[in-house]
């Protein structure tokens, strides 16, 4: 999987507790490389689980920017269904049968 982020990938590697499933972050990382030579410094016995996860470090405006499109996107969609939701009244509205109130 890639990501289309251009904005550095920092790893954490954890260590993941056989008996109760509690998570341990042993480190955080700028490389695979780093997170290798950590994992090789790491007393390791049978059973033991680790697990290697990637981020990107963002900065506020990157985060609003997103925010503000997804914002925008929201609306727009909202706007779209409250207008389909409309027709559909206004045209059942018209195929609806005439009621005698006499």
């Amino acid at each position: 999987m890639s990501c289309s982020i251009k904005s550095p990938l920092y790893y954490t590697l954890c260590s993941v507790d056989q008996f109760d499933g509690s998570i341990m972050v042993l480190g955080v990382f700028d490389s695979l490389d780093a997170v290798h030579y950590r994992m090789k410094r790491c007393y390791v016995t049978c059973g033991d689980e680790y697990r290697i996860e990637a981020f990107t470090l963002r900065t506020a405006d990157q985060e609003a920017v997103s925010y503000n499109e997804q914002l925008q996107s929201k609306r727009e969609h909202e706007k779209a269904e409250r207008e389909k939701v409309e027709a559909e009244v206004y045209k059942a509205v018209r195929e609806a049968e005439p009621v005698d109130l006499s």
